[in-house]
């Protein structure tokens, strides 16, 4: 998603932060792309020292934060956001159906399996979110049900993404919100 940004808009400074190792691989493509305008940082957000944004994205994040993290999370987000920015956070988890397949079965009913934010609904999550912050809007997102034929195949994906969300939905928790900081 970042890549996409920084390509249709190139007057924008992006800094991505991701604690995932492979984040020196994505500066690389970014320079292979002729990307100036981003910076990939291998950082741990609760040591963020990073000056404050404009726009803070979380995208796809929160749900493997534990309730007992998720409102120092969103404090850390305010906190590195420049009054009056605007903070972005979306609760999706791309689950695809076989691996909710998989979750069901008895060997895999273990509780690191599921981490806690896949069920989450937003009158959970609202409850975490910073005294500092100004919720501007809310919406809900679609279901994830991307299976890799039904780009080609609409009624394949349909079908796969009826199963999917019957098996291990996700509807009632993928939101978006937009707010601000005060």
């Amino acid at each position: 998603m970042e890549l996409w940004l920084a390509a249709r808009h190139p007057e924008v400074e992006i800094t991505a932060i991701d604690n995932a190792p492979y984040v020196e691989n994505v500066n690389r493509v970014a320079a292979e792309l002729s990307l100036t305008n981003i910076e990939f940082r291998h950082i741990d957000l609760r040591e963020l020292t990073l000056n404050a944004f404009d726009i803070v994205c979380s995208h796809a994040v929160i749900y493997c934060i534990p309730d007992e993290f998720l409102l120092g999370y969103f404090e850390t987000l305010v906190k590195h956001t420049r009054t009056r920015g605007s903070i972005f956070v979306t609760s999706a988890a791309n689950i695809s159906p076989m691996l909710k397949l998989r979750m069901l079965l008895p060997k895999n009913k273990q509780s690191s399996w599921k981490q806690t934010g896949w069920m989450r609904d937003w009158q959970h999550v609202k409850k975490f979110l910073p005294d500092n912050a100004e919720i501007i809007e809310r919406w809900e997102a679609e279901h994830y049900n991307q299976v890799p034929l039904g780009a080609r195949l609409p009624l394949l994906r349909k079908v796969f993404g009826k199963i999917s969300e019957n098996i291990f939905p996700l509807s009632n928790s993928k939101f978006v919100i937009h707010m601000k900081r005060k």
